[in-house]
């Protein structure tokens, strides 16, 4: 991906996570939650965002979901290690960089938003720069 494809995305992401009070960002790889992490972090600050992956130690994870469970976090970059069973509050938003092994995947991704005010789930794409 050119590198103003990429900026625009990162653009993109911190409007949306302006725009809602908790968003989570769903990546395939920890190299891309860290890297995107980083780049968030500049531009929203480093306590404002945080990453959750397989490879962090488990007080780190743990840290990362309560904080973003107590609204401390406008928005958590996670792999797959987030998607299954962790209780982690509400959450307004959630984006997908990059496409998933499958639509049950994506749907369960999505289906972690709106959760609360019985809200309908919000998710972006990155590919189509839509929320819906």
């Amino acid at each position: 991906m050119a590198a103003r494809g990429v900026e625009e995305i990162y653009e993109r992401l911190v409007q949306l996570i302006l725009e809602h009070r908790t968003t989570l960002v769903f990546v395939n790889t920890r190299r891309l939650a860290e890297r995107l992490t980083l780049h968030l972090s500049e531009r929203l600050g480093a306590d404002q965002v945080t990453s959750h992956h397989g490879s962090l130690s488990r007080e780190k994870r743990l840290d990362a979901e309560t904080r973003l469970k107590e609204g401390k976090l406008k928005a958590l970059v996670a792999t797959a290690s987030l998607e299954l069973g962790i209780d982690i509050g509400a959450v307004d938003l959630v984006c997908q960089i990059g496409s998933t092994r499958s639509i049950a995947t994506l749907l369960q991704r999505v289906g972690r938003s709106g959760h609360h005010s019985r809200l309908c789930p919000r998710a972006g794409c990155s590919r189509c720069r839509a929320t819906s």
